[in-house]
Parts: C-alpha cells; sequence; structure tokens
C-alpha cells in the first residue's frame, strides 16, 4: 500500500511509460463501464495502482498425488 499512487495521477505524470499509461486507461474505462452500465459500486476499488517490481501479485500452489486431477488432502 507505500506504493500505491491514484491512477488519475499516474495517467496526468509525463514519467509514466506509455504500456502502463494504456493499461490504467483502460482500466479506468473498465470502472466507468462497471458504475455506469452495470450500476455496480462507484467507490475507491481499482483507482489507485502500486508497481510491486513482480510479475504476480500472489501464487497459488496446489498438490495432488502424482497423475491425479484431484486436491489431495
Amino acid at each position: 500500500m507505500g506504493r500505491s499512487r491514484p491512477i488519475d495521477q499516474l495517467l496526468d505524470d509525463s514519467a509514466t511509460p506509455d504500456r502502463l499509461r494504456q493499461r490504467l486507461q483502460r482500466v479506468s474505462e473498465m470502472r466507468a463501464f462497471a458504475s455506469e452500465q452495470l450500476k455496480l459500486p462507484d467507490n475507491a476499488s481499482y483507482r489507485s495502482y502500486a508497481d510491486l517490481e513482480r510479475d504476480a501479485v500472489v501464487w497459488s500452489v496446489v498438490a495432488t498425488p502424482e497423475f491425479s486431477m484431484g486436491p489431495f488432502f
């Protein structure tokens, strides 16, 4: 949370890389669609961005017996 910045601020910042700017713009468009068309709450969700300097926010690890398609308990 300490690294997060408002998306609007990043869109206005000339130092924001173009690829990131395009993605953040798309996020803003999706939020607008969700609140205007789908009538979802227009709250603080998805209004900030943090560069975590890694590929994923979380990793999901699942264990199964060898050659099994079911979970191991």
